[in-house]
């Protein structure tokens, strides 16, 4: 892994229980023992995959969210939003009603660290490729 993103990973760890930490590093461990994809897979058929994963980079500040247009108003009603902007969460607002919440990880981890240690993770393919 390069270094920035080592970095944004270690940051990532500051301030979240043990338990979250212990999932983190696992995933990351079983995402690195991964084989990249290749294009003899459907799935990835059409990707250009002519690139090294330690070549990536992560945004250290957001850019501009879409500005409004089709593709804005092709998403119709929304009850809720989360502006993520180069994976960057800039702003998060609505109501979804009846006991749902639209907040961040963190919040989430402070009201009900319980039901997330729970649930998380249940329903992801570990056996899938990068």
């Amino acid at each position: 892994m390069n270094p920035q993103l080592q970095a944004a990973f270690e940051q990532s760890l500051d301030g979240v229980p043990e338990w979250v930490a212990e999932l983190r590093k696992e995933g990351l461990d079983r995402f690195a023992a991964q084989a990249m994809p290749t294009q003899k897979m459907e799935h990835w058929k059409y990707v250009d995959l002519d690139f090294d994963l330690e070549d990536l980079a992560i945004a250290s500040t957001p850019g501009s969210p879409l500005p409004p247009g089709p593709y804005v108003e092709s998403l119709g009603a929304v009850a809720a939003t989360a502006t993520v902007v180069d994976g960057i969460v800039v702003g998060i607002d609505g109501d979804l009603g009846d006991g749902a919440s639209l907040v961040s990880f963190r919040e989430a981890t402070d009201a009900d660290a319980d039901l997330l240690r729970e649930t998380m993770g249940r329903h992801i393919d570990l056996g899938r490729d990068k």
